[in-house]
């Protein structure tokens, strides 16, 4: 029996300086904020939040979306924003939050 493949998604974190304007979006019914990882099964899904676009209107605008094939992909790079942002300052850790999403 095969394991059905999921890839991790999230928005952009907010940064209006880096082109990042979006704190929330809904898209097809379902709700995605900032600051959460979001587990997704349908592939078609998938494909299509990685075409959004932060403004709609430019082709060279950021994607809204970071996705992950992975769960791997996806801790790493928690990591690697983990370790910028105590280098940056002393804050409280955020705890890692995934949500499951069915895409229908």
């Amino acid at each position: 029996m095969s394991q059905e493949k999921c890839s991790y998604l999230r928005l952009v974190p907010y940064a209006p300086k880096q082109g990042a304007f979006v704190k929330r979006v809904v898209f097809r019914g379902q709700r995605f904020v900032t600051g959460r990882w979001y587990e997704v099964t349908d592939p078609g899904f998938v494909n299509d939040l990685s075409k959004l676009k932060q403004v709609d209107t430019d082709p060279r605008s950021r994607s809204m979306f970071d996705v992950c094939e992975n769960n791997t992909a996806m801790k790493k790079l928690v990591a690697d924003e983990k370790k910028a942002r105590e280098k940056a300052a002393a804050s409280a850790e955020e705890p890692e939050v995934v949500s499951r999403v069915s895409g229908r």
